[in-house]
């Protein structure tokens, strides 16, 4: 390919044959066949593949010339040339559900009151959260001034010499005290990386002290970030700081030099360390040996760190004295801890240094470490980190929250829950019931029902559901603080999922369409139709056009498509190779295109609306099917049983209503009463009984009695016999159930979406099927009579391409009879124990006409056999995965936080503080805001 900007008609071919291969057919879309010819490039073509299969002009739907008696001749079928459809992006409805409930109850809005400022106010009014140093005062300063203490010789030491004499030792020189003091020049270097702000108070705490106890006078304070080469500022004695960019220059000999900073050991950067090390070594050489000061343990602290000063670290073991280093840093042991307190931190909203300090004190592991701190608030791309605080960045959030939710016990997810809330008390309201509702989502559900927790939780559940109710009656930007909420933790699924009824609102405010993943279909929909009056239901169909598909406002004449039933708006689930999206869809005028990309690209289709859910599922042309098409029946199958084609239709799952109503002519009482029937999932039912060439290449035998004719159904086969012949058609066909429909799958395809006596209206005659025409139905004139089976296909199909529902033969059913009780059912099945006798349908040759209708019920024992008693079978997928009950969502990912100037819940300002969202400032202002209110606060600091 060119590596230029502009790419050649070459370059487009060898993109095109890089993805599709260099055989023309391979190409999937016209269109690109057509890029093809634009460019005036031609691909070698394969010789195409000969295929016979049934030719569509010619295929079915007219009845046979002759069906009294005399067997029609096979369908003619002509050869075409095409490639095997094998991976055809055909969709079809798999499953069908409706909604019988909320996935939790909704509290009434008229019950809840709108929140007040007070609602959403800190609980600590007063003050801040307590700090607690790295090392206590009344420890530091003592190793403090061991280590910045001048020695220097006193008055004759008299114990020593004393001692001496005493031991019979006459000493050479006269013994002296030796004595420390402050006083001379002090240069201190404090360096204010930003991986270093869990450390600035602790820094704070121990300049005040130096500056106190030493004096201003002989005291210059140098800022730096990230390396001592890098100066921000100066300040010499009483003065103010100035900016600056020089560097350092070398003290005066005998200058005490006090390092406050982490030498570039925990960031990560061998760069950085050495670059302190390069200024510690110039100084030694310089006769001005630093002291460091690190917020470390010793086993951070490598043997190079420590050759050219003295470094003590802030962590309050072995005295303070300077470490010893012992060998190489234990790196692993130092990124286990780290994870650990990256998942101690991960159900918090936000992280202050205050808090991280007190989530590492947890355990002693980790409480010995101080450098812990800086690790993780320096930790990108898992952690985002501004000025005033950290969290787990949202890309990140459910890695580590699931870490959370495994790897530590309840005894320590409970202490966490109390030190965020106690730290969180000095916050807004909104932070801490966020965080109890993230908490309560990834802990087991007894602790969240634990006395100590269970009043907070539930309180953190009516906030926001008074939130949801009133947002518009909630102080400040509500709209805001629901954009700000679902960008940060929206792609915690645990927590969305668990918290839908309540969020779902909140989404709802933020006026986006693409939808994270965990949220109820149905509670997405309820809570963007709320408010809505007068929404109509429109029964629109899905329909394919080429790649892309839309919603229709009726169905195409010459194609069936899927149904669905439309209102307000639609949420939307798809599944491209890149990964799930979701996402609203608001009404409008259909046809109406759904944004899922191009068909050849998904997997999978979930639509939602009016309390329905609807799946669809690319289904590609199995290995062993012959054929796989669409036509205006719908999608078909064709399948090859050891010689014999056998033609499938697709049903989809939908409703019914199953019997027949009370007026209907010649009913029977265990028709009724009349009542809805769902199913829920699709199959494939085969368009015809079971006929005597297929049995006979299935089952090597034809126990049939009419044999005239290989196309005529077979009979006198039982069900046990149909057993045995579905074993060994399965066998056939791997990965798939064979099987009888349900005496509610056969009624629901007979049907076909009709609601009177016959799948073609309120009468029968015997142009329309093979049953006895001496007893017509409800006093209709008497007919033809066969007396006998006829081929299958010799009468038009119902709806749904199906043929012979009525007459011919009896077909058995997978269950036995159930009572009718006028309930809705799902999916309902009738008895199946040995004993049972079996449902039949349908009506044969032999039968009166009225029992050919679509509602008419009959069972024999499993053993019956007659010449009047076939079967029609259906295909199921064995391993059909059940459709997704949350939706997913590939989300952006960029900085968690955004300006700090927007507005926000009382409770919440400055909630935008990351580093990521803040705008560049330069090193005075980095200066000014960070270091000279913590070290010398300026008058126009924000507290």
């Amino acid at each position: 390919m060119a590596a230029g900007g502009v790419a050649g008609r070459a370059d487009l071919l060898r993109a095109l044959v890089a993805v599709h291969g260099k055989v023309a057919t391979d190409v999937a879309c016209e269109s690109e066949k057509r890029l093809a010819g634009v460019l005036m490039l031609t691909l070698d073509a394969q010789p195409e593949q000969a295929l016979t299969i049934p030719s569509a002009d010619t295929e079915d739907d007219r009845p046979a010339d002759d069906v009294n008696g005399q067997a029609s001749p096979p369908t003619p079928a002509k050869s075409i040339r095409q490639r095997p459809p094998l991976s055809a992006a055909h969709f079809a409805l798999v499953e069908y559900r409706v909604d019988q409930s909320p996935s939790e109850p909704v509290p009434d809005a008229r019950l809840l009151q709108p929140l007040k400022l007070a609602d959403c106010r800190p609980r600590e009014t007063s003050g801040e959260a307590p700090f607690v140093p790295l090392v206590s005062r009344t420890r530091l300063w003592p190793a403090l001034q061991r280590a910045l203490a001048r020695p220097h010789l006193g008055p004759p030491d008299v114990p020593a010499l004393v001692g001496a004499l005493s031991r019979g030792r006459t000493p050479l020189r006269l013994p002296r005290r030796r004595l420390t003091h402050w006083g001379g020049e002090l240069l201190v270097v404090i360096d204010i990386a930003d991986r270093l702000l869990p450390y600035e108070k602790d820094y704070a705490q121990l300049w005040r002290e130096v500056s106190r106890r030493h004096g201003d006078g002989n005291l210059s304070l140098w800022v730096v970030n990230e390396s001592p080469f890098v100066t921000l500022s100066v300040q010499r004695g009483r003065g103010r700081a100035v900016a600056t960019r020089r560097p350092i220059p070398l003290p005066a000999p005998g200058t005490q030099v006090l390092l406050l900073g982490d030498l570039g050991l925990l960031a990560g950067d061998p760069g950085k360390a050495q670059a302190w090390q390069t200024f510690m070594q110039g100084l030694a050489e310089h006769g001005t040996p630093p002291v460091a000061w690190v917020p470390m343990s010793p086993s951070l602290v490598p043997e190079e760190a420590a050759r050219h000063g003295r470094v003590h670290c802030l962590n309050g073991e072995h005295g303070m004295r300077p470490v010893r280093p012992q060998g190489a840093v234990n790196s692993a042991n130092t990124a286990h801890l780290r994870e650990t307190l990256l998942a101690r931190i991960a159900c918090c909203v936000r992280v202050e240094p205050g808090l991280l300090r007190s989530l590492r004190s947890i355990s002693p592991a980790s409480a010995a470490e101080p450098g812990l701190e800086a690790i993780v608030w320096s930790y990108a791309p898992v952690v985002a980190a501004g000025y005033r605080f950290c969290e787990i960045a949202p890309d990140h959030v459910a890695t580590y929250r699931d870490r959370f939710q495994k790897e530590i016990g309840p005894a320590e997810q409970q202490e966490i829950l109390r030190r965020t809330l106690y730290a969180h008390a000095w916050r807004g309201r909104s932070t801490e019931n966020a965080e109890l509702l993230i908490w309560r989502a990834h802990v087991p559900p007894e602790l969240a029902r634990s006395p100590e927790f269970e009043a907070p939780v539930k309180q953190a559940e009516k906030w926001f559901a008074r939130f949801a109710a009133h947002p518009q009656d909630t102080p400040g930007d509500a709209p805001d603080y629901a954009r700000d909420l679902l960008y940060r933790h929206g792609k915690d699924s645990g927590w969305v999922e668990a918290n839908s009824t309540l969020l779902a609102p909140l989404w709802a405010l933020t006026g986006n369409s693409e939808i994270p993943d965990g949220f109820q279909a149905a509670d997405i929909a309820a809570a963007r139709n709320a408010g809505r009056q007068g929404m109509a239901e429109r029964r629109c169909w899905l329909q394919q056009q080429d790649d892309r598909f839309f919603l229709h406002p009726a169905p195409d004449e010459a194609v069936r498509w899927p149904g669905i039933l439309y209102q307000g708006g639609v949420v939307c689930e798809s599944s491209p190779a890149a990964g799930r999206r979701n996402s609203w869809i608001e009404a409008g005028d259909i046809p109406l295109p759904l944004p899922v990309g191009l068909a050849t690209e998904l997997s999978s289709i979930s639509l939602y609306s009016a309390g329905r859910s609807y799946r669809f599922v690319r289904t590609p042309r199995p290995a062993w099917a012959k054929a796989m098409a669409r036509d205006r029946h719908g999608l078909y199958l064709d399948v090859d049983f050891a010689g014999v084609v056998q033609r499938f239709r697709w049903i989809e799952p939908g409703e019914f209503s199953m019997g027949s109503p009370d007026n209907e002519a010649e009913r029977h009482s265990d028709e009724g009463p009349r009542h809805r029937v769902r199913l829920t999932a699709g199959y494939w039912l085969a368009d015809t009984a079971c006929t005597q060439a297929l049995w006979q290449a299935v089952m090597g035998r034809n126990p049939s009695h009419f044999k005239d004719a290989p196309l005529n159904p077979v009979e006198q086969v039982n069900w046990d016999d149909v057993q045995a012949f579905l074993e060994k058609a399965q066998g056939m066909l791997p990965g798939v159930k064979v099987d009888l429909p349900t005496e509610a799958e056969w009624e629901y395809a007979c049907r076909a979406g009709s609601e009177t006596p016959f799948s073609f209206g309120a009468t029968i005659t015997p142009a329309q099927a093979n049953y006895n025409g001496d007893r017509p139905y409800d006093g209709g004139a008497k007919g033809l009579s066969r007396n006998k089976t006829v081929p299958v296909k010799s009468f038009a199909p119902n709806d749904w391409g199906l043929y012979e529902m009525h007459g011919n033969v009896d077909e058995w059913c997978a269950d036995g009879q159930r009572p009718y009780d006028g309930e809705l059912h799902e999916n309902p099945r009738g008895p199946e124990d040995r004993e049972a006798p079996r449902v039949v349908r349908g009506g044969s040759w032999f039968y009166a006409a009225g029992r050919l209708r679509s509602a008419y019920r009959d069972q024999w024992p499993r053993v019956y056999r007659s010449l009047y008693l076939g079967f029609r079978f259906s295909l199921r997928s064995a391993g059909q995965a059940a459709g997704a009950e949350r939706l997913r969502h590939e989300k952006r990912s960029e900085a968690p936080e955004g300006p700090q100037d927007l507005p926000a819940l009382p409770g919440r300002q400055g909630h935008g503080g990351s580093a990521a969202a803040e705008p560049p400032r330069s090193g005075v202002d980095k200066l000014l805001e960070k270091l000279g209110g913590a070290f010398r606060r300026s008058p126009g600091k924000k507290k």
